[in-house]
């Protein structure tokens, strides 16, 4: 098991975030809203120094736009089992 290694707060966090943000948007367009999360969101405050990036879209959405979603290499590989399992839901 890995151990857990404490970082401090770097202030470049929230321009790492931002720029990812940016390459996010490029691939996802206007349906998505991209929020920073995490300890790295907090200023001032430590944790593992990984930026941390919520996005919301809605189901209608990826449906639509679930081809080009996962041909950008944004997603996990296990989206699409979620959305498979997610659309057998909702119908």
């Amino acid at each position: 098991m890995k151990k857990y290694v404490f970082k401090p707060y770097g202030k470049i966090f929230p321009e790492l975030f931002l720029k990812e943000k940016e390459r996010i948007s490029g691939s996802l367009g206007a349906g998505a809203v991209i929020e920073h999360v995490g300890s790295t969101a907090v200023p001032g405050l430590g944790g593992n120094g990984i930026i941390d990036i919520a996005i919301h879209i809605s189901i209608p959405w990826i449906g639509k736009h679930f081809h080009s979603i996962k041909s950008s290499g944004i997603l996990p590989n296990s989206f699409e089992k979620v959305m498979r399992k997610t659309q057998r839901c909702s119908s």
